[in-house]
């Protein structure tokens, strides 16, 4: 039986790049947890905005990340509207509900060059000084840092969750195999 592992990605339209890198680090995640029956699906705007409620998008966003087991936020030049919205729902379900994990990952030098966008930066600084050590958050520059920081989130919280569900991690053998002195081959599954 495959386990579902819901992560949810936000951020705002800065980052929309990113986002769609995210899918090609997260298949191959998958690859790597598959023989495990760990399957991850991603939740991100390009691959759910097709399938929008008549209620609007937010509101399929909103019940989407209710759904998921781990959030990932990224954060730029700006803290959309949206984005922000979806952080505070987070914070609100993390662990009283399905929710499990909340990571912000916020991306270094952004190329300011208006007035409105040094007042957008501020309210991220500000935000980023709030948030201290209250929760899990990383600064990253390019997309190998975005993938490696928030491969070892998703490997740390899959490693727990396979922990605590009784599923072998993927260093641990899933069995022996030994030649009996008949020749016949013993297969031993844990």
């Amino acid at each position: 039986m495959t386990e579902q592992i819901k992560i949810f990605l936000a951020s705002a339209d800065d980052l929309a790049e990113e986002r769609l890198l995210l899918g090609n680090f997260i298949n191959g995640l998958n690859g790597k947890y598959h023989e495990r029956g760990i399957f991850i699906k991603l939740l991100r705007w390009e691959d759910e905005s097709k399938e929008c409620t008549r209620g609007g998008a937010q509101i399929r966003f909103d019940e989407l990340l209710k759904t998921s087991h781990f959030v990932q936020v990224l954060i730029h030049g700006r803290l959309g509207e949206f984005t922000k919205r979806e952080l505070i729902l987070a914070t609100d379900l993390l662990n009283s509900s399905d929710l499990q994990k909340l990571v912000i990952g916020f991306k270094s030098d952004p190329k300011l060059k208006t007035a409105l966008e040094y007042r957008q930066y501020a309210e991220v600084i500000d935000f980023k000084e709030v948030l201290g050590a209250t929760q899990v958050f990383f600064d990253f520059h390019d997309q190998t840092s975005l993938e490696h920081r928030l491969g070892k989130e998703i490997e740390d919280f899959l490693d727990r969750f396979m922990n605590d569900s009784g599923i072998p991690k993927l260093h641990e053998p899933l069995g022996e195999i030994a030649l009996e002195k008949t020749g016949k081959i013993q297969i031993t599954l844990k």
